[in-house]
This record gives C-alpha cells, structure tokens and sequence, in this order.
C-alpha cells in the first residue's frame, strides 16, 4: 500500500486514522495489522472501522486480494439487471464477499457468498439460484454450501402462495478421510396460511433412518410439541417434547420423555421422564427399567450442598464435569466442594452465592508476585483481572438453567453454580492475557491459565481436568501423559456406554501390544502410571474410591460406521474404581452409567491422567490442632492491640477482595485444613479485629482496596 493518501480519501483515513491511533496522512502497515482487538464485538465503532479499512484499501488501489481472486464490481444496467457486489469484513477479520445477480426489473437470479481468511484460503462457499414459472412467481431455489466440514445441497420447492412446500436435502461430510452422506426430506404443512406441521425424514451418516415432527400453534411459529426417532451410538432413540421453553430444551436434549431401545429396534431397554417446572427448567428425573420399575430418581430442584448427577449434552466441559464429579464421590471432596459455596442476601432481598475458587487466587498471586512454574514477569495487579471468588444470584442461576443442556449441564443445581463461576473465571483470565499483551500458548504451563485454545465466543468449552481440579481446590495434580499422546487410539463408546479400544485402522476389538509409557511437563508430572493406578487399587479395596479424585483423558468418537470409528475428539472421564484387572471409569454424559475398560486398555487409550489425593497425612494431623474456643480468643487478640502489645501482623490490599476468597488465601498459605469450621474462625477473626476495613454491600462482605488489615494468628484463635 502506498504511503501517501489521495486527496479523496483523506476524509474517510484521517477520521479512520484517529480512531485507531494513527496519524493522518501516513500509514506503515496494511490494515490486516491493525489491532482491533482492543474493542469488545459488539462495540458497533468496531465494525465501522473494519468497514472503513476494507473501503480505504480498495478505494487506494491495494486490497491484499490478489488480482486473480479480485470479485467482478457492481454493474446495474438501465433495465435493473446486473450484478451488485458488495464486501465487508466479519468479526473474525475474514474478507466477505457477496454478488447478487439480478435479470431485468431487478429479479434475483442467483446470489454467492465467499469467505476468505487473511491468507486468502476460501473457509465457506454458499452459492443459490432461483427460478421462476411463467408468472414470475419463485418456483424453486437451489442452495449449494461448500467448507472444510463438507458439502450441503438443498432444494426448495414453492407454492402459488410463494411459502415453501418441500425441501430435499442431501450432505456429504468429510471424517477420518472417508466420505459419509446423509439425506433428508421435508413437507411444510399449512393450516389457514400459518405454518402448522413439519414432517422431515432421512437417514443418517451411518445409515440409520431418522424422523422429525414438530406441531405450531394457531401462530404459526411457536412450537407446541415434538417427537423425533434417532439412533445413537447404534440404538434407536425416541424423544416427546412438551411443555415450555422448548426451543432451549431442544437444542439442549432434554425431552418430557425418552425411550430407548434394545437393537432390535422394537424392545425398550429403559423410559427416562424429565419433570419441568413452570418455565421449562428441569427439576427431576426419573429412569425406568424395560419392565416400568423405577431404577433412578434424581431431584434437581434448588441447590442443596450435595453435589447430584449432571448430565453434558451440549456444552464441552466434560474436564470439568469430570474433576467435579471425581470429587463429588467421595466425603471429603463433597465437603471441598460445599465449603466453596457460600450463600447470603443483597439489599433487594435476593440470594447471592459465593463461590470461592482457592486455585485461582493461587494463580492470580502467581502472576502478580511473578512466582509460578513459568515466571513471565510481575504483571500490574490491576491488569490481572483474575479472582478468588464469583459471585452468581439467584437471577442468574434461573436463566442459567433455562438453557441447560445447550449451554450448561443439566441437572444438579450445585454444579451448574460452579459452571456459571468457571465460565466467569475464564472470561477474567481472558481479558488478563489480553491487557498483558501475553501469548495465551504460555499459559498452558501455568496451572489453572490454560485457555490457549478456547474460543473467543464461548468460555466455558476446552479444557483438561488437572486444571479444573486445580481451580476447584488449589492443589495440583499428579498428572501422566504418555509420549506422543496424538497417536492415542480413537475410542468408541456404545449405546451401553461401553468403551471400546480401536487399532491403527480404527477397527474395532483389536489386540494390544503394551509399550512403554514417558511423560510430558504439565502441574506435577509422574511418569508412573502403574503406581498412580496401585494407589487408586489400594484405595477401591472397599469397591470405591474414598481418597484421591482422578480423572482421565482420550480421544473419543460417539459414531462407528462398518466396524471402524470414523472421528474423534478429546473427552475427559471420571475414575470411579481401581480393580487387579479393569478401570471403572463415569462419563459426564451419563454418569449414572459406568464404563469398564482392562487395565491394558486404559494404558493403550489414555492420553492425560490426573489425581490428587484428598486426606494427606498432613492435613489429617493438623484436624487435631483444632480449637473450639475462638471467641475467648479473639478477645485476646483484641485486647492485646488495644493494648499496644507488638500487633498482628498487617497486610495492605492491593484492590477490593472478596472476605471469603481472603480466608480461604490465608487458609492456604498457612497450611491450614480448609474446613467450613476453619473458615468460619478466620472470617469471624478478621471482621472482630478489622471492624472498620471490612465492608459489606449486596450481600457481599469484602475488604477494600488500599486497606491495612490486621492478620489473626491461627495458633491463637
């Protein structure tokens, strides 16, 4: 691009140049290098700009496109015919090109789409022609749509009334380096000219047949029920929707009812019920054995500290679904788990929970102090955006649960707090990477950061369970990974959530050839696996595991087409039990149902094991030191500052902290048991001795910023 600005443009880049820092008149970079990050996606100043940058480069004579991919420009004849071309950039920085060809009187005859990355490389191609009958009436059109998971064609065929009748489509995917299609059919059914049925049948990319039908009310776009037949891991599926907030529930699979069958296709195996309160958020679930006996009753209702089922459907956490319910099965990892969750009242008379993640105050002192596995720096404490605790209302929570299942696990109450709190932890870590300017590759080294490959739209998916554990407790795992864990098999798990351990050609059932296992740097690295597995033996003595919380990691594919798995991607399990012989492992997507793998397969598959042990003999022998006498001596304390005995030590807050978050950071860097008895002594000691610092608004008890605060001695209360 050339330096200097025509006349003619000097308008349009001297308003641009200002708004990106520039100065006018002059530019020494393409405009692909301007950094928009700095504006949030839905600042509309962001999209002008990009707007603005696009014309600019066209109107001076460089648009980055090379001259064999440059669009045809806008032509309209006199009697309307034509093409118009228009381009724009999207929020991801890709080039957007849309032509429109149109015959006289300006008819559409054909529209296309491209859209190019900054390297030119063509990411979706949708490309739709029209006809029309002798009328000039729109007759049919054809859609083509072209991108790296494969091809969709679809054909649409109209009425006289100009609504649509009848769609065909047939796509063809692109998985493992095979070829797979799937074909579907629809008919639009009218009632008074609204819209009041939709009929879609097909079969899909394993050849199994599918049925769609979805009733309208009188208005013609609000749902009233669906049912739909699927397979699923090779068993047929039918699903009964009714009721309220459908749309969610459906994108999220959560039917009034599901029948499964047996694989003959005709013999239930099991009915599961959903209950829904008023506004469609699921409050129970009941399971049915083929015979109608209740075998599962889950209540899901409000939170109640115990830590219940939660079921991933459409959300990728499994990590942390996994190193929740890894803790969750155990005494003392439900007693973790609750004791992070504080509840209290704001001035408007809601509730409001606390939850405390003891991890990432670890990590946001890491980064500030420049301590840490990876020392990159002091970083300003107020460019670390990181907390100790979250705060969620029962607001919130409500809406939360309206969508669960498409953007959060459904079920437990108690869990979908912590999901709410995660998702707003890693939005923290996000905005901290990006005001320091740091490479978010670096961080997957720094226990609790590791985000690197999280998508900038949704927090909450990605992820490894050594983190979450971290996060949720403020330990690090003992974590295994194998030397080259990308060449770990592609597992299969089957409509009875057995897992089944492919070969080198995706075959199914092979036999395994045991080699031996290296480690990778990651949290606290342990190269024996053999011996992480004999501890979780010794601990299942009983038939589970009472402990630790591990977890495991693999590559998982819920499809198999001829006895080969076709895809895969990483998933991350429960460990449930040890054996002499097999691992029993809970998946987030049923963990009501377990799966056994042999200890040879386990080994074979596993592409991450993490474990942390929960009741250390350190911990345990400081449970004895505990002293019930904390008002006697928290006057103590008191009377000695007063006195102007040598005082406590003093601690100035560097911003505003969450009072709960601050005991359970002293709690760790003391050495002190975490219990809900301990916490209560620190918060007690340090509102008695600080009654001026500490602050309370919402509900919330915090200490703020710039404030001396006089530290308890634990030893003394």
């Amino acid at each position: 691009m050339s330096d200097e600005i025509s006349s003619s443009n000097a308008d349009l880049y001297n308003k641009l140049s200002s708004a990106i820092g520039k100065q006018s008149g002059k530019i020494s970079e393409s405009a692909e290098q301007v950094n928009l990050s700095v504006f949030k996606d839905n600042d509309p100043i962001k999209g002008k700009i990009q707007d603005a940058l696009l014309k600019f480069k066209r109107n001076n004579g460089n648009n980055n496109i090379s001259s064999s991919n440059k669009p045809a420009e806008t032509h309209i004849n006199p009697d309307g015919s034509g093409t118009k071309v228009t381009q724009r950039m999207d929020k991801n920085g890709n080039l957007v090109t849309e032509t429109v060809t149109m015959g006289p009187g300006g008819k559409v005859l054909s529209k296309n789409s491209t859209v190019k990355n900054k390297n030119g490389k063509m990411i979706n191609n949708v490309t739709t022609t029209y006809t029309y009958d002798n009328d000039g009436k729109l007759q049919k059109t054809k859609t083509s749509i072209v991108n790296g998971r494969g091809i969709t064609t679809r054909e649409d065929l109209y009425g006289s009334d100009g609504k649509i009748q009848h769609r065909k489509e047939e796509q063809t995917t692109f998985k493992g380096g095979k070829k797979l299609k799937s074909k579907a059919e629809t008919d639009f059914n009218y009632e008074n000219g609204k819209l009041s049925s939709t009929v879609r049948k097909g079969t899909d990319i394993e050849g199994h047949p599918y049925e769609d039908i979805r009733n309208y009310e009188e208005d013609g776009k609000t749902l009233k029920n669906r049912s739909h037949s699927y397979y699923r891991r090779g068993a047929l599926h039918k699903d009964y929707y009714e009721g309220e907030n459908l749309t969610n529930r459906m994108q999220g699979g959560l039917p009034s009812t599901r029948v499964v069958y047996e694989e003959d296709g005709t013999t239930v195996k099991e009915t599961i019920k959903n209950e829904f309160d008023e506004n469609g958020v699921l409050i129970g679930r009941e399971k049915y054995d083929r015979n109608g006996n209740l075998i599962e009753k889950h209540d899901f209702s409000k939170v109640d500290g115990h830590f219940d089922t939660a079921y991933q459907i459409g959300k990728g956490d499994c990590y942390l679904l996994a190193s929740i319910n890894a803790l969750s099965q155990t005494e003392k990892g439900q007693e973790i788990l609750r004791q992070n969750i504080t509840e209290s009242v704001n001035e408007n008379g809601e509730k409001v929970y606390t939850i405390t993640f003891p991890g990432a105050e670890i990590a946001r002192d890491s980064l500030i102090n420049g301590t840490g596995e990876v020392n990159m720096g002091k970083l300003p404490a107020d460019k670390v955006h990181i907390q100790g605790s979250y705060t969620v209302t029962e607001a919130e929570l409500e809406a939360a649960a309206k969508r669960a299942g498409k953007d959060y696990s459904a079920g437990d109450k108690d869990v979908l707090l912590y999901e709410i709190a995660y998702e707003k932890y890693r939005k923290d870590v996000a905005q901290t990477i990006k005001d320091n300017n740091i490479n978010p590759r670096k961080t997957q080294y720094i226990a609790g950061l590791g985000i690197a490959n999280v998508s900038s739209e949704d927090k909450l998916s990605g992820g490894n369970a050594a983190e979450a554990t971290f996060i949720l407790t403020g330990r690090q795992s003992d974590t295994y990974i194998p030397p080259h864990p990308q060449k770990a098999p592609t597992c299969y798990i089957d409509a009875d959530m057995n897992m089944h351990v492919t070969d080198e050609s995706g075959n199914l059932d092979s036999d395994f050839n045991d080699k031996a296992m290296a480690v990778m740097v990651n949290n606290k690295p342990n190269n024996d696996v053999d011996g992480m597995l004999a501890d979780l033996r010794e601990d299942s003595r009983d038939g589970k595991i009472d402990n630790y919380a591990a977890t495991a990691g693999f590559t998982v594919s819920s499809q198999e087409v001829n006895g080969q798995v076709i895809s895969g991607g990483g998933h991350a399990l429960t460990i449930v039990k040890v054996t002499d012989d097999e691992v029993v492992l809970s998946n987030p997507w049923d963990p009501d149902t377990n799966i056994t793998m042999t200890i040879d397969e386990f080994k074979k598959a596993a592409t991450l094991v993490t474990c942390i042990e929960l009741n250390p003999q350190e911990q345990a022998q400081s449970n004895q030191n505990n002293s019930n006498d904390t008002g006697g001596k928290i006057q103590s304390l008191l009377s000695r500052i007063n006195s102007q005995q040598p005082s406590r030590p003093v601690l100035t807050s560097e911003q505003r902290e969450n009072l709960i978050s601050f005991a359970h950071r002293y709690i760790a860097q003391h050495g002190i048991t975490p219990s809900k008895a301990n916490v209560q002594k620190i918060l007690n000691a340090l509102r008695e001795l600080n009654p001026d610092a500490v602050k309370t608004e919402n509900g919330e008890m915090y200490l703020d910023a710039g404030t001396e605060i006089n530290l308890p001695d634990f030893d003394d209360i």
